[in-house]
């Protein structure tokens, strides 16, 4: 949902706008999708450390039952 009215507004931006207009929106739009990027690439980071922990202690837990 979000890319469709992403680019929505950028073709509104194209018609409606001068194209330097048009182009510091399209700046704005990239920009934000690196950012986007980089915050889901931090969360898979998280998310692999925290199954790493969980691992390790569940192999911990194994070792003391035996």
């Amino acid at each position: 949902m979000p890319e469709k009215t992403s680019r929505r507004r950028l073709l509104y931006y194209f018609t409606t706008s001068s194209p330097l207009d048009a182009k510091y929106h399209v700046n704005i739009l990239t920009n934000a999708l690196r950012v986007k990027e980089r915050l889901n690439c931090w969360i898979i980071r998280v998310c692999l450390r925290v199954t790493r922990f969980m691992g390790c202690g569940f192999n911990s837990e194994q070792q003391d039952l035996r």
